[in-house]
């Protein structure tokens, strides 16, 4: 059995995140398929493909105007940025499989699950048609969508205390995300929604569900791999027996190995990767939710407790700072009129690094003439 430590298991999955150097911006649906890329808070994900790719503005623009990525409500049910190719994927292949992973999914809805007289798939059956009956063939935003659908399902609405209206429980809300009919489109206000369909200009292809799940799972293991069913299962937000289900589906394409003392599985396939996998080089800052940072075992990536805490804050998290393949720090911005404030908050003395053009870059992106950095002591 493979045993490997933390700095190879790390320095593996840069090289999968695509981190470890840009790709060329043909390849920018390359970047986005390798886990997809979750879009909280709004507008993170172009922080987190600008960290992967050698790409402008204008071209990722494109890129979302063309449909060769989409805005979809996918793993865990957040907005996630994927390639429309793949769409089947990140969307069929999330969605809990049995009653107890919707249960899981629908964290905090089980009161609202026991009231209802079938089971949750059938629900969402119901919640889809009411989606797609709603939208026809235009774009609604969230709010008045949402209107819709609780009244077209009165039954499964719940009182929500945060809104002070009845509505459905928000996960079962954003299950037609998951799927595959309807998305995001990208850059509306209010999380605009409208059928799939409708925004690719083309039906939406069948896909089979336990192919989906597979690849999901196949997918996750490239990116973060050495990792377990558990480590599967927090990351979709399923059951673990779901979870485990998923692995077994890769059949012999798995092995074993021992990461940091600990069994895990990955893929057969990157074994020749994790046993000597190349040094990353440079500096990059990654978007708050990038899904580097997305490792379900933290520690790994972060070992001191402080630093987790500096990182992975219940809300209003920062992005980090990955110099060399390595967390260096963290970072804020914002923008001064044509300026980005780039504040960067070490958690050591930080190398070498021209930590001024990454930021330069990342200004430009965000439509800004120029970036002002602050490294504080």
């Amino acid at each position: 059995m493979l045993t490997v430590d933390r700095d190879r298991i790390l320095a593996f999955r840069v090289q999968s995140h695509h981190l470890g150097a840009r790709l060329p911006a043909d390849r920018l649906a390359e970047a986005a398929g390798a886990c997809g890329v979750q879009d909280t808070p709004a507008g993170s994900s172009r922080a987190a493909l600008h960290a992967r790719v050698e790409l402008t503005a204008a071209r990722l623009d494109r890129a979302f105007a063309d449909r060769t990525l989409v805005l979809v409500w996918s793993v865990r049910g957040a907005p996630y940025v994927v390639p429309a190719a793949d769409l089947g994927v990140f969307t069929v292949g999330a969605l809990p499989a049995d009653e107890e992973s919707f249960r899981t999914f629908l964290a905090g809805a089980g009161a609202e699950v026991d009231r209802w007289d079938r089971a949750p798939a059938a629900v969402l059956d119901q919640v889809v048609a009411a989606m797609t009956g709603a939208l026809g063939d235009g774009v609604l935003a969230k709010g008045p969508l949402s209107t819709a659908v609780t009244a077209a399902l009165p039954e499964v609405a719940a009182w929500c205390g945060s809104c002070r209206v009845r509505h459905l429980p928000e996960g079962l809300f954003r299950g037609p995300g998951l799927r595959g009919a309807v998305v995001l489109t990208a850059g509306a206000d209010d999380g605009a929604l409208t059928r799939t369909e409708r925004w690719l200009g083309r039906p939406v292809p069948e896909v089979d569900a336990d192919t989906a799940r597979a690849e999901l799972a196949r997918r996750y293991l490239h990116c973060y791999g050495p990792a377990t069913p558990t480590h599967f299962a927090e990351w979709t937000q399923r059951s673990r027996a779901d979870a485990r289900r998923a692995f077994d589906l890769l059949g012999d394409e798995l092995v074993e190995v021992r990461a940091e003392g600990r069994r895990a599985v990955l893929l057969a396939a990157d074994e020749a990767a994790l046993t000597a996998p190349p040094a990353a080089a440079g500096v990059r800052l990654l978007p708050p939710g990038d899904p580097y940072v997305q490792q379900r075992d933290r520690a790994v990536l972060l070992p001191d407790r402080a630093q987790r805490s500096a990182v992975w804050r219940p809300v209003g998290g920062p992005g980090v700072v990955l110099i060399d393949g390595r967390v260096v720090g963290t970072w804020r911005a914002r923008k001064r009129s044509t300026t980005l404030a780039v504040t960067v908050t070490p958690f050591g003395s930080l190398p070498d690094s021209d930590l001024d053009a990454e930021a330069t870059g990342l200004a430009r992106l965000r439509g800004c003439a120029s970036a002002d950095l602050t490294v504080e002591s």
